[in-house]
């Protein structure tokens, strides 16, 4: 991925680095879901089918009973 990230690096578009390329398409990706509904069905029935929730305590708060 970051080869083909590479090929977007660009200083005079503010693309400094092959992170700010992922962030970018992240960011323009995360556009297009938005703007589509059927994206986002899809997406959702994704998730509903295949994704796996995990929690864990953070460290240091394992004696403390509040809630988050």
């Amino acid at each position: 991925m970051e080869a083909e990230a590479a090929k977007y690096v660009d200083t005079e578009k503010q693309v400094a680095d092959t992170t700010d390329a992922l962030n970018g398409a992240r960011d323009i990706i995360a556009e297009w879901i938005n703007e589509n509904a059927a994206a986002r069905e899809k997406l959702r029935h994704l998730f509903k089918e295949k994704a796996t929730i995990k929690s864990r305590v953070l460290r240091g708060q394992r004696r403390s009973r509040r809630k988050i």
